[in-house]
């Protein structure tokens, strides 16, 4: 649900209360069972009026500004500063490592209405992927993921993959606060997998890594860039000699080394929270240098 619904379903319910108190109060003052005192009933139709906002809009806020936990998964929210692990010789690099040759290996468009992916439907089940039209006609990958709390994924790929590019397509048809989608990259049942997550909602692209031995997500490099909702957005991820490159929308992101537990592995797309969006046109090169 929108925050800005939640915020004035807090104040149609904290004007509820309020009148409902008021009204209660006046049939109690004309038994005898309370005594005049206007201080009193101020204080309690205040305290009426914000109950609603505490629960429904503060107090889950200030929760999730911290650390937010959902089955096996715990994400370090952005406002977070980065991870003291980082080390200055690890930090990313100006420029994109150098890719002489490339060969496509796999390409799915989604117009034969199959798709070429191994599902995980989330801790909630409530994941399902389906392939449909867009307003034009073309056949898109689609998880409207609005109401959900898990982290669904649509992957490909092996275990000892390596040395490749991963290419697609994203378009958010509507989001909240916290709508995030992208793809993994480097995934592996072992150490955990590295990722892009695309943020519509303020503007900033992540690249991320996630520790399957520790349980802890890292943010390793956050970029603001223009972004928007029923806007295809264009990714393209190189891993290349432990080297990670990402572009959005043929913009150059960053590029760092992979230097975690996992070094190789298989690719996927992944959907986050509160979150309705389609995926087009994924491709996957073999890199040469």
């Amino acid at each position: 649900m929108p925050e800005n619904t939640i915020i004035l379903i807090s104040i149609i319910a904290g004007i509820v209360l309020s009148v409902s108190s008021n009204y209660l109060y006046d049939v109690l003052k004309s038994k005898g069972l309370f005594p005049e005192k206007p201080t009193f009933i101020y204080f309690v139709l205040l305290c009426m009026f914000f109950i609603p906002f505490v629960f429904l809009v503060a107090l889950p806020n200030f929760g999730e500004n911290k650390i937010k936990e959902v089955g096996d998964y715990q994400e370090t929210l952005d406002s977070s500063p980065m991870p003291s692990v980082i080390s200055e010789e690890n930090q990313p690099v100006a420029t994109p490592t150098p890719v002489s040759n490339e060969t496509l290996v796999f390409d799915e468009n989604f117009e034969d209405k199959n798709a070429q992916f191994d599902i995980w439907a989330g801790e909630d089940g409530k994941a399902i992927w389906e392939i449909r039209a867009d307003e034009t006609g073309n056949m898109v990958y689609e998880l409207d993921y609005s109401d959900g709390w898990s982290y669904p994924k649509a992957y490909f790929g092996g275990q000892r993959w390596d040395n490749y590019r991963i290419k697609f397509q994203l378009q958010f048809l509507d989001y909240e606060l916290r709508s995030t989608a992208g793809c993994l990259f480097m995934h592996n049942n072992e150490d955990g997998n590295y990722a892009v997550d695309i943020k519509p909602n303020n503007d900033t692209v992540h690249i991320t890594y996630w520790d399957d031995k520790t349980e802890t997500h890292y943010v390793l490099k956050s970029e603001k860039i223009q972004l928007g909702i029923n806007e295809w957005i264009t990714i393209q991820v190189d891993v290349i000699d432990r080297q990670i490159s990402v572009f959005v929308d043929g913009n150059f992101i960053g590029t760092m080394p992979a230097d975690r537990n996992n070094k190789i592995g298989g690719i996927g797309l992944q959907v986050h929270p509160n979150t309705n969006v389609q995926f087009d046109n994924v491709q996957v090169y073999v890199l040469g240098q």
